[in-house]
């Protein structure tokens, strides 16, 4: 699997508006898988989608699996979400090492 680079240089704000130079600078970060829109974290992905996302829309078709990103230090920092269509994707399949055995895990 190739890593992926994030340049030192760059700095970028997260979500809540504070800024980060570095992936240190957040801390543990934990990704939490939403179990649907009953999920009591169901709310604050709709609104980081809807506010932060170019489109400004959470609306997805077919399957979907989302996640929160957390931060330990800052809290929620991102929003994530794959819909059917991107769950076989050839050229992130090949990056990352996936193939169907191992996808199915």
């Amino acid at each position: 699997m190739m890593p992926i680079i994030v340049e030192d240089s760059v700095e970028h704000k997260t979500p809540n508006g504070l800024k980060v130079q570095r992936l240190e600078d957040l801390g543990e970060i934990e990704l939490i898988l939403l179990s649907g829109e009953e999920d009591p974290n169901y709310a604050d992905w709709k609104e980081m989608i809807e506010t932060r996302h170019y489109l400004h829309s959470s609306k997805l078709f077919g399957q979907q699996i989302k996640y929160l990103v957390k931060s330990l230090r800052y809290g929620w920092i991102g929003a994530l979400a794959f819909a059917s269509a991107a769950w076989r994707l050839q050229l992130r399949d090949e990056r990352i090492g996936w193939d169907d055995e191992r996808r199915q895990k």
